[in-house]
């Protein structure tokens, strides 16, 4: 349905055409240098046209520097730096010097336009440095007690179709 303005004109342009959710509120301690898949959205866009807007939100913390997150589409990464460097390309960064009780939500707001009507897949994948002896926690902080000052955190994804 179109958005009928004051004026008597009306637009498909901009309307939210679907919004889909997922969580993940399990307890991780990650240790290997592969990716985990922690959440998954799939989606089949209404139009070749369609644009989304994709928010990921994530608690979590590590035991070095060498940890990051990625959201990307089917096995691409989105809306990522264009830097030459040897840096890691991500969308969370790594947690520099932290205790082990230190634990972070970081929230990250990007748009894609997949250019397909055919169905994408959209993830949030949390990593491990190959260099690294540390660990990544998801949802938790290093010390991991049950006890009130330990947080469990929820991560969550949201992706948003719009018509162009």
């Amino acid at each position: 349905m179109a958005i009928q303005y004051a004026d008597g004109s009306s637009s498909n342009n901009g309307r939210q055409i679907s919004s889909h959710y997922a969580s993940y509120d399990t307890l991780l301690n990650m240790s290997t240098n592969s990716g985990v898949n922690i959440l998954t959205i799939n989606v089949t866009p209404k139009s070749n046209n369609s644009r989304f807007l994709i928010t990921a939100s994530c608690s979590w913390s590590a035991s070095n520097n060498d940890c990051y997150i990625n959201v990307r589409r089917d096995s691409n990464s989105i809306e990522m730096s264009g830097d030459s460097s040897n840096r890691t390309k991500c969308h969370f960064g790594c947690h520099y010097d932290r205790s082990q009780f230190d634990q972070s939500r970081e929230t990250v707001v990007l748009r894609d336009h997949p250019n397909t009507a055919s169905q994408v897949s959209y993830q949030v994948l949390v990593y491990r440095s190959g260099g690294s002896n540390g660990n990544l926690y998801v949802n938790r902080n290093q010390h991991n007690d049950n006890r009130e000052f330990d947080p469990a955190g929820i991560c969550f994804l949201i992706v948003e179709e719009f018509a162009p």
